[in-house]
């Protein structure tokens, strides 16, 4: 349990960029980059922090970005868990709060 939860209780994650690209963002950092810097603009953008409203911005971003959901918020669970496999995406990131996600998300961003 300690392992598959640990990202909530350290502040620096490791994942490789490969990892973080996955299959669907697999040779494109620069979009994955693009999506990761949007994702994180409109997160700090959203006034309420629960996990209705975080899906429903993100499902909206995913369209504006010509995305399919499930690929922006697979590199987007890497980008803030560390992991390609967590709780509830959107839960998550209600209990992990604003400047945490943001700030993960923007590491991610540079590291590609």
């Amino acid at each position: 349990m300690v392992e598959y939860c640990d990202f909530f209780f350290v502040d620096d994650l490791s994942c490789s960029r490969d990892e973080l690209l996955g299959t669907a963002y697999a040779g494109r950092g620069a979009d994955a980059r693009s999506a990761l810097e949007r994702t994180a603009a409109t997160l700090d953008a959203t006034a309420t922090w629960t996990h209705d409203v975080l899906e429903a911005a993100m499902r909206g971003l995913a369209d504006e970005l010509g995305a399919k959901a499930g690929d922006l918020f697979s590199l987007i669970r890497v980008a803030v868990t560390g992991r390609k496999v967590s709780p509830p995406l959107f839960e998550t990131m209600e209990i992990l709060g604003t400047k945490r996600c943001v700030t993960r998300l923007r590491a991610a961003a540079a590291m590609l």
